[in-house]
């Protein structure tokens, strides 16, 4: 009985981790509500969720915040950048994409299939570059860069990534509550697990033959 009501064993800690992850989410729809707080949310939500839930490290509100301000200059501009393309489509590409969303012709089908490789763009950049920027130290057009660069090198995880936010997206539409309540903290969980292997990766080769951190919880 006294092991039952413990509140480290196995059950209470998986109850704090979701209502922690609960908790996480709902901090990033708040900080996301005015759009331009996006980019630098969701940096602060990567960082958290690895470092906390997954970790065990420290508070879900300090790392959150922590990730957040750390990378908040860069990260916003990230995400005008990304915003700014998709409304350059919006304006420049729906209204032909909707004119020929028939599909009747050859060429109806390939420029229907340029404009969702276009939108790729910003996907893929979107996938890599907030986790990326929440662990490593670059500028704003080597965040582009490698983001790139990575969705292509690692193919497979790229592909289930973009399911992944395909999937949340379907989601938040379906269940706008279950978007604030659940979602944000449960897609960065998932898909810290098909990220956090190629940060280890670079971490090591940028790192060899350094000393290791004190404390370096994301080579755990």
């Amino acid at each position: 009985m006294d092991q039952l009501l413990n509140p480290e064993n196995a059950f209470f800690s998986i109850v704090r981790k979701i209502v922690d992850l609960v908790w996480l989410s709902v901090l990033w729809a708040v900080c996301s509500v005015f759009v331009v707080t996006a980019g630098a949310a969701t940096s602060g939500l990567y960082y958290a969720v690895v470092k906390n839930i997954r970790r065990g490290r420290s508070y879900p509100s300090r790392e959150f915040f922590y990730g957040m301000k750390e990378n908040f200059w860069k990260a916003t501009a990230v995400w005008m950048v990304i915003l700014m393309f998709l409304a350059m489509m919006l304006v420049g590409d729906v209204p032909l994409f909707a004119a020929f969303f028939k599909l009747e012709t050859a060429g109806d089908a390939a420029f229907s299939a340029l404009f969702f490789l276009k939108l790729l763009i910003p996907a893929l950049v979107f996938l890599y570059a907030f986790p990326m920027m929440s662990r490593f130290e670059m500028n704003v057009v080597a965040i582009f860069e490698k983001s790139l660069i990575l969705s292509l090198r690692h193919i497979i995880r790229t592909v289930s990534l973009v399911l992944l936010l395909f999937a949340t997206i379907v989601l938040a539409a379906a269940e706008p509550l279950f978007l604030l309540f659940f979602l944000p903290g449960l897609y960065c969980l998932a898909a810290s697990y098909l990220l956090e292997p190629v940060w280890k990766r670079y971490t090591k080769a940028l790192n060899d033959g350094e000393e290791p951190e004190t404390d370096a919880w994301y080579m755990e």
